[in-house]
């Protein structure tokens, strides 16, 4: 036979068990909504590089790229870095076409300038002007939708009169 007590402990567990169900489906459902809603990707805006032109025939010089990102929900940058995009007879030597990772400079993770940076060797870049592929599809919000690609690209003009090199392709 159950006494009093027992039966009051047994409720009060019950009571507690519910309780804690009720927090979790709370939490779960506050979650899901506040992904569930958004429906719109990262926008990108203002991609620009600094400088637009430059001469490397007597050294190396660092380029900047930098694109606005914003999101209500919050940007992610992910591992793709951005990249120069050789279309001519001439080639880029040791595979030298990659920017460092996007890092935020400015701004918080709903709306921040990002930026990339490369240094041009005169050694393995041709003269020509190249396109920058700012890779838009690395800026994601928690929801995991990526930025379009309609931002384009960027446009880099190198001038290498180094003759230290030959970069025709064969």
């Amino acid at each position: 036979c159950e006494s009093n007590t027992d039966k009051y402990i047994e409720s009060m567990a019950l009571r507690q068990f519910y309780f804690s169900l009720t927090r979790l489906f709370l939490i779960l459902a506050a979650s899901f909504m506040s992904y569930a809603q958004d429906f719109d990707r990262p926008e990108l805006s203002s991609l620009t590089v600094s400088p637009s032109t430059i001469d490397i025939s007597s050294g190396g010089v660092t380029v900047t790229l930098s694109i606005q990102a914003s999101d209500a929900s919050g940007i992610t940058v992910g591992t793709s870095k951005p990249y120069l995009i050789n279309e001519h007879s001439t080639q880029i030597l040791n595979d030298d076409t990659y920017f460092t990772s996007w890092q935020r400079v400015s701004g918080n993770q709903y709306n921040g300038v990002y930026e990339a940076k490369k240094f041009i060797n005169p050694s393995n870049i041709p003269s020509e002007t190249y396109r920058i592929n700012p890779r838009a599809q690395t800026f994601e919000d928690p929801a995991g939708l990526e930025a379009s690609s309609a931002i384009g690209f960027a446009y880099l003009q190198i001038i290498n009169g180094s003759p230290s090199q030959d970069f025709d392709r064969p």
